[in-house]
């Protein structure tokens, strides 16, 4: 779509928007032993539903998954291993496409100390196709609560489904092993573009690449967090839904370029996972903290932040990094006005 109308002034005549259909539930698993974490829990959840996912699907008992007749119909490959098909006409440069699965544990802030018969929250992201997944994922999930997560194994059983996409009287469900939970998937719906600054929060660690480079304090651009978030976005609509974005990527890239942060209280964190595949602890840190950015005149992005609340942006969204949120809106000298 190439134009020498300015990008902002199209979204009033039409500019494509995502069509991303999502589910979100916050799972509440009740922790059986007292648990104490000192590091960020996203990667033992991503370990623990792969490993037990795989075991439950695969019919081969195949060590790889390369080569494997079942590959396109199996669940495991295509939330986990996931791969863009054969004929795929778009993106066919990429060895592999974003998981249409997000695992978000909550943010750490130093030690957490879990007592026995406390509440221990994961919030579950699917989009598009993995939607129809959904009474496997939790199934997963829960069976991966019992085994016990972490080095001490502490075990927690999944007892409490919410989810505000259910239908009336069933947004908060009893879980018990084998339930059949159905819940319609739906698009997140941006409201109106705040017309005051938006102050975002990043939750978890904001791994995106700059010139090859991990984006630092010093290297973080609002154009650079925007395209890391349009790219993502858009690759979830190709592979995962039958709405493939099309819209002026080039021109909102550039819309993004005019965006400049007004105030910044960012900060790396530094966090290591250990990998049983390398056998060695991974670095994975990133950015956290929050940044105020203006979108007067760049209102065209405005539906693409929204939605990156539900996908998270950047690398290892699938284990809950890159989680933002835009909690506030300021006004000029900086007084509280409302929430998002």
């Amino acid at each position: 779509m190439k134009s020498s109308e300015p990008v902002s002034d199209k979204l009033m005549s039409g500019l494509p928007l995502p069509k991303l259909p999502c589910i979100t539930c916050r799972l509440h698993f009740v922790v059986h032993k007292e648990a104490v974490f000192t590091s960020y829990t996203g990667s033992i959840w991503r370990g623990y539903f792969g490993s037990r996912l795989r075991r439950m699907v695969c019919i081969t008992g195949a060590s790889r998954c390369d080569g494997c007749l079942h590959a396109e119909q199996c669940p495991y490959v295509y939330l986990f291993e996931t791969k863009p098909p054969e004929d795929a006409e778009r993106m066919r440069k990429y060895s592999s496409v974003p998981h249409p699965l997000v695992l978000a544990p909550p943010p750490l802030q130093g030690k957490e100390v879990y007592r026995l018969g406390s509440v221990f929250p994961l919030t579950v992201h699917l989009f598009g196709r993995a939607c129809e997944s959904l009474s496997l994922v939790l199934h997963v999930l829960a069976m991966a609560g019992e085994a016990g997560l972490g080095r001490e194994g502490v075990p927690m059983r999944l007892e409490e489904i919410i989810s505000d996409q259910a239908s009336p009287g069933r947004q908060r469900m009893a879980y018990h092993p084998g339930m059949n939970v159905v819940i319609d998937a739906a698009e997140p719906v941006p409201p109106a573009c705040p017309g005051l600054p938006l102050d975002i929060t990043l939750e978890t660690p904001l791994r995106i690449v700059n010139d090859g480079r991990f984006a630092g304090v010093n290297r973080f651009r609002f154009r650079g967090f925007f395209s890391s978030l349009l790219r993502r976005i858009s690759m979830l609509t190709v592979f995962h839904t039958d709405y493939p974005l099309q819209t002026d990527f080039a021109g909102l890239v550039k819309l993004a370029e005019t965006v400049r942060i007004e105030t910044d209280n960012l900060r790396w964190r530094e966090w290591k996972r250990h990998s049983a595949r390398q056998k060695r602890l991974v670095p994975m840190g990133g950015l956290v903290g929050n940044f105020t950015v203006d979108l007067n005149g760049a209102e065209a992005l405005w539906p693409y932040l929204w939605l990156g609340q539900w996908t998270h942006v950047g690398k290892g969204t699938i284990m809950g990094l890159g989680r933002y949120s835009i909690n506030e809106i300021h006004n000029r000298s900086g007084d509280r006005v409302s929430t998002v």
